[in-house]
């Protein structure tokens, strides 16, 4: 990293980066003393009484560790195990679901940090080309489920997914973790948070959008549909077929189905979301239009990846 330039200056865009989170776990080591894990145990996890939260190690013996396994040709196999000790802050935290509840309880009491810090993290960064389309605050993101405000992250890699959501006016958080990636898609951390959530909140929610499938939709069309979209700040839409289903899978994030609402209009059952592919006067596709939590905007086709040939 010493060996980069810059991106682009601070405030000027949105890029969400593991490097950047791998420096700061560095900072809190040369700034504290301690390691990494020595300062999240004595600073966080052992004041908030969670025993069973901690920096994994490859060498590192748990009681009941789950392992992880990744879904692939209609079966489970057992995923390729990362040495999570280079990771530093950008991850290696093992952790359970009561755990994270305490996590939370404690950070939104104010046992963990001061109110202010708090409301700039949970607020949406802005930037000078305000390209932030995952409406990102500081290590949060903030969106809304049905008219409900929610600051939520995931993060997944081969063999672990897992997401947290926050419902903050209703007092209620969601921690679904997952020893899988690719998973089935029939247990999928995201998916299942939203439909707990609409189990407890389905009330005070707005009434839940509807969408038609237009069943008429020739399967074939969907290779047209086929490609790399560019959301902005590193992230990127690919949209894949298999078999009879279109698939789009964002940068950080697991793959799941999109649904024909129309030839063009596509729709998420995970979550509120749909996306629109555009076309130009040849009928080529050149972009889509990304819509969710009242947001709109457009993100054109990248080229197509060349395929490296051996000598």
């Amino acid at each position: 990293m010493k060996q980069d330039t810059f991106d682009f200056d601070p405030g000027e865009k949105w890029s969400y980066c593991n490097s950047g989170y791998f420096l700061l776990g560095y900072i809190i080591e040369q700034v504290s003393g301690e390691s990494y894990g020595e300062y999240l145990a004595d600073t966080f996890f052992e004041p908030l009484g969670m025993d069973n939260t901690g920096v994994h190690r490859a060498d590192l013996q748990l009681d009941h560790e789950a392992k992880g396994y990744s879904y692939a040709n209609d079966k489970f196999a057992t995923a390729l195990n990362w040495d999570m000790s280079h990771a530093g802050g950008a991850g290696a935290l093992y952790s359970t679901v009561l755990d994270l509840q305490r996590w939370n309880e404690g950070l939104f009491s104010g046992q963990v940090l001061k109110q202010a810090t708090l409301e700039a993290a949970f607020t949406r960064a802005q930037t000078k080309t305000d390209d932030n389309p995952l409406g990102y605050g500081y290590g949060w993101m903030v969106a809304a489920q049905r008219g409900l405000k929610t600051i939520s992250h995931g993060g997944g890699l081969q063999g672990f997914s897992s997401y947290l959501t926050r419902f903050p006016e209703q007092e209620l958080t969601i921690a679904v973790l997952h020893n899988a990636l690719p998973t089935s898609g029939v247990i999928e951390p995201t998916s299942i948070a939203t439909r707990v959530a609409e189990i407890y909140l389905w009330q005070p929610m707005r009434p839940q959008q509807q969408h038609d499938v237009d069943s008429s939709v020739d399967p074939t069309t969907y290779l047209a549909l086929v490609g790399r979209y560019d959301y902005g700040s590193g992230v990127i839409m690919t949209a894949t077929t298999e078999g009879n289903h279109l698939f789009a899978q964002l940068t950080g994030q697991p793959k799941y189905e999109i649904i024909p609402a129309n030839s063009s209009r596509y729709f998420w059952k995970v979550v509120e979301a749909e996306v629109e592919f555009l076309c130009d006067d040849q009928g080529n596709v050149t972009a889509v239009r990304h819509k969710q939590g009242g947001r709109s905007f457009k993100a054109p086709k990248l080229p197509d990846e060349k395929e490296a040939k051996g000598l």
